[in-house]
């Protein structure tokens, strides 16, 4: 995690405002990055491409089906 990123999360206001639930979330620029991370840490089955910040996060959910 860069340097700015950790600035930003150490300083968020976590859920008070649109567009800052996911500063509290580790970010990843590429797919595989994101596999390499699930890879290391137990219980992340998928990752999923944030609307707000337009990274990838890991998430434990599976995916949900369309109804």
């Amino acid at each position: 995690m860069s340097a700015g990123a950790k600035r930003r999360r150490a300083h968020a206001s976590y859920g008070r405002t649109p567009g800052t639930q996911c500063l509290g979330k580790d970010r990843y620029a590429t797919q595989t990055a994101a596999d390499a991370s699930m890879a290391k840490h137990a219980g992340f089955i998928r990752s999923y491409r944030c609307p707000v910040c337009k990274y990838l996060h890991l998430t434990s959910k599976p995916k949900r089906e369309k109804t």
